[in-house]
């Protein structure tokens, strides 16, 4: 699942930029349409953000592809890639949109979601977490109060182990 996040982060970055930056040339180029009226530039970048953001979310994901928070956001990311598809396939099919740029979105964003599928069929990359006293440092954890975690060596549920 990671070099899903990796590339995925690499796809969507850019793409959402894109919208952000230059939304009348993106719109044009995969929709085949222009933004009329005031709030087509504000309805065109509001997508752009929000790529730029998953894109974010899977580059951090990146490290962590083991987690149940991971495979959430593949969840999220097999919901987004159908969903593009299904767009863009509505927009050509019924609306007989074509443009240079919508059937390689439609198989990049297809190939994604298969990606996704196999990704999330696997077993996670390793098991969560078990609770532990230790911090994600390596460090033992310490209590606010200043004495160890319940179950840990000198703790009221250890007794008779000191914590030297």
């Amino acid at each position: 699942m990671r070099r899903f996040f990796i590339v995925s982060a690499l796809l969507e970055i850019p793409a959402g930029l894109a919208f952000f930056v230059a939304p009348l040339f993106q719109v044009g180029a995969f929709f085949g349409t222009t933004l009329d009226g005031p709030g087509g530039m504000a309805l065109a970048r509001l997508p752009g953000s929000a790529l730029t953001a998953i894109g974010l979310a899977c580059w951090f994901a990146r490290r962590d592809a083991g987690s149940p928070a991971a495979r959430g956001l593949a969840v999220a990311m097999l919901l987004y890639n159908a969903s593009a598809v299904g767009l863009v396939l509505t927009t050509a099919l019924v609306s007989h949109v074509s443009a240079i740029g919508l059937w390689p979105v439609a198989v990049i964003h297809g190939g994604m979601a298969v990606w996704c599928i196999a990704c999330l069929r696997r077993r996670p990359d390793r098991p969560p977490a078990a609770a532990s006293p230790k911090e994600p440092s390596g460090m033992p954890a310490v209590s606010l109060a200043g004495s160890p975690p319940p179950g840990t060596a000198g703790s009221p549920a250890n007794p008779g182990q000191s914590s030297s």
